[in-house]
């Protein structure tokens, strides 16, 4: 395993060691720890702190990295997953907007937006 990807599981490690055992949000009650956010009143997903902040619950995903003209609407929770596909896979190896950072985001978001789907 190369020290890139090390790093992206030590820090989701750290996250998720932040987190009581069977923690969820306090506001939606989803339990997927990689959008679980460590608040002193409780953990609280990446959309509901979104939204409690005043910001939208969808945000714009880069298919292929920042700079890319390929722009998604998504849930604020499927985008923090789609920024962890990107660490994992092609972040770091190849050029953001290269066709290899296309092709893996493209296929990111169609498993995780199917597996993830909008709740609201």
């Amino acid at each position: 395993m190369d020290e890139r990807r090390l790093d992206v599981f030590q820090r989701q490690d750290h996250r998720r060691r932040q987190l009581p055992l069977g923690a969820r949000c306090y506001v939606c009650g989803t339990t997927l720890w990689l959008v679980l956010v460590p608040k002193a009143t409780g953990p609280i997903c990446y959309r509901c702190r979104s939204l409690e902040r005043g910001h939208s619950a969808w945000e714009l995903h880069h298919v292929g990295g920042k700079g890319t003209w390929i722009l998604v609407f998504v849930p604020a929770n499927l985008h923090r997953l789609l920024t962890h596909w990107q660490d994992l896979t092609w972040r770091g190896r190849d050029e953001p907007g290269s066709d290899c950072a296309i092709a893996t985001d493209l296929i990111g978001l169609t498993i995780l937006g199917f597996l993830y789907g909008e709740r609201d």
